[in-house]
């Protein structure tokens, strides 16, 4: 998320289980890494359909959302940046919000919260996600490499890995833990090509049931130009910055990588470029196993200052322990 987007506080994981204005919990988890993958659309077009946007994102916007009679709200957020991200999200909007689904969307890592019975991962082909975030950055004004291979290698903010390993050790983490699990893997490329089928596919497996008028409505309510534009607005109102924005182009990465590219995300990509679908890696690069991570310094970082107990520790060992 982009520093200067005028925002609510963040709540920690271990408090991001509660809905807002009734005591409503998540029965849907939306997983995706803090990188430019796609999610704000899935966000956008169920919004859109009157399914609850409740702390995306582990954003308290409790406040936000002004109770009305039955089961509509108003949206009540004056200078609020976060129509970037999910464009309906602005200053009086009303909704009529269903009851269920209830989803809660996440950049955790898996075990960091509570378990629902369903869960979505957003995917994208981790060069362009990878890519993405790093002219995002650029963008920015923030101080990064000025070469991709040289900001992908860098270290993790946080975490005992280079970014390039965090972005293929989180979409490790969730595809192993989600094993007995129903979920669905949402991409990118997929609901750029073909958005009606993604987004039918979504709500088949979230149960929402709606018109085709209406589905076709929350589709173009979520096509990239009107990100662009709400954008555009909150840049001309003073409310942000910088633009972080891009095309939204699938692949765009192979009209950029290099070889010392694809060689500063590291090794161990065999196996999730072919789970889910993508390019692999160049020939001399495959092959080549990656290194365990140190799975108890990872968890320790991770749960640095949450007040998370013994239960979540094990739990995120657990989905780390085979990587």
């Amino acid at each position: 998320m982009a520093d200067d987007i005028a925002i609510a506080r963040f709540v920690p994981p271990a408090l991001q289980q509660q809905g807002t204005g009734r005591d409503a919990h998540y029965d849907v988890t939306v997983a995706s890494p803090e990188l430019p993958c796609g999610a704000a659309w899935l966000a956008s077009a169920l919004l859109e359909l009157g399914v609850p946007l409740w702390r995306p994102w582990g954003i308290d916007d409790t406040d936000a959302w002004i109770p009305l009679a039955g089961n509509h709200w108003r949206y009540a957020f004056p200078g609020s940046g976060w129509s970037r991200l999910v464009p309906a999200l602005v200053d009086g909007r009303c909704f009529r919000l269903r009851t269920r689904p209830v989803p809660r969307f996440t950049h955790a890592w898996p075990g960091q919260l509570p378990v629902t019975p369903r869960v979505v991962v957003v995917v994208r082909d981790p060069r362009d996600a990878l890519y993405s975030a790093w002219r995002r950055a650029r963008r920015g004004g923030q101080p990064v490499p000025a070469s991709f291979a040289g900001w992908a290698a860098d270290e993790h903010r946080e975490l005992p890995m280079s970014r390039a390993q965090h972005t293929r050790i989180w979409w490790q983490a969730w595809l192993t833990h989600l094993a007995g699990t129903p979920h669905r893997v949402l991409r990118f490329e997929d609901f750029k090509r073909a958005p009606r089928a993604a987004l039918r596919a979504m709500l088949a497996f979230l149960g929402v049931r709606t018109p085709g008028r209406a589905a076709a409505r929350a589709r173009r309510a979520a096509q990239h130009e009107h990100f662009a534009a709400a954008e555009r607005t909150l840049l001309d109102r003073g409310v942000i910055a910088t633009p972080t924005l891009a095309g939204g182009v699938p692949y765009e990465w192979r009209g950029h990588f290099t070889e010392a590219d694809h060689a500063s995300l590291g090794p161990g990509w065999d196996g999730l470029l072919a789970a889910l679908g993508y390019e692999a890696m160049p020939p001399a690069l495959r092959g080549r196993e990656a290194a365990r991570i140190d799975a108890d310094a990872t968890v320790a970082a991770l749960l640095r200052g949450s007040g998370a107990g013994p239960a979540q520790a094990n739990a995120l060992r657990r989905a780390l322990g085979e990587l």
